[in-house]
């Protein structure tokens, strides 16, 4: 079975395959775009609805990214094998990725959904948007999820702690998130997402320490700990911050 012809003696690396209940095919694997530079690739997928005898061809999940980038001590390689699990209305599959600038364990998908969704990623940086394909009469939507490794709800910048938190707190007005108390003295405040119809509003608290010629700041979540919803606005937070102090 040939999933790819590929000629340009290139490296492929990682290969997933799962199996839809009505039989479709899926694989995933990471694809480097030139032999010369085998650290560089990009998460791709395919899928197959005659069992195997011929596929669609490949689009890409995930950005290029640096697979050598993080590496940890004494270990000379990218995470470790992918897993991929294959639905009828599409297949998520769990991968690493340095797309943030270090490993990180992403989740990327591909859904028989026309709609377009943007999806962000706790750890900074902008977000990833992907655009709907259709491939075989099968709409088509890459999504990346990036779960940053590590205190996702921590930061340090190399400004002062008077200026961090001048533009913290402005930071908090562009996450859509509304500053409720604030001490000053004690470089802290709390904050909390607007109250919308059908859904209680959650609060975190902010604290600002200096940590050598820099500042750090760190988010507490102070309800429903661990939530989507309270990681989206950590990440929106965080991603306002370090848009002003760039």
């Amino acid at each position: 079975m040939t999933v790819v012809a590929d000629d340009r003696l290139s490296y492929q690396w990682f290969p997933t395959l799962a199996v839809a209940p009505d039989g479709r095919v899926d694989v995933a694997w990471v694809d480097v775009l030139d032999p010369a530079a085998p650290e560089l690739g990009r998460v791709m997928f395919t899928s197959s609805l005659d069992g195997g005898a011929t596929f669609t061809t490949p689009i890409a999940v995930s950005p290029v990214f640096d697979s050598h980038v993080g590496w940890p001590v004494e270990q000379s390689k990218l995470g470790d094998y992918y897993h991929m699990v294959s639905r009828s209305d599409g297949a998520t599959l769990a991968f690493a990725a340095t797309m943030n600038g270090g490993q990180d364990v992403c989740v990327g998908g591909a859904h028989r959904r026309l709609a377009v969704r943007a999806v962000s990623y706790a750890g900074g940086g902008r977000n990833l948007h992907m655009k709907p394909r259709s491939i075989a009469g099968v709409v088509v939507l890459a999504l990346i999820v990036v779960v940053a490794v590590g205190a996702a709800s921590s930061r340090t910048y190399e400004q002062s702690i008077e200026l961090v938190w001048d533009e913290a707190v402005k930071a908090s007005r562009d996450a859509e998130l509304v500053v409720t108390e604030s001490d000053r003295d004690e470089h802290r405040f709390r904050m909390k997402t607007p109250k919308k119809a059908l859904s209680k509003s959650v609060g975190f608290e902010v604290r600002l320490a200096s940590s050598g010629t820099g500042t750090t700041v760190t988010v507490t979540e102070l309800d429903d700990p661990g939530s989507t919803k309270s990681a989206k606005a950590i990440a929106a937070f965080f991603e306002a911050l370090d848009a002003r102090l760039r």
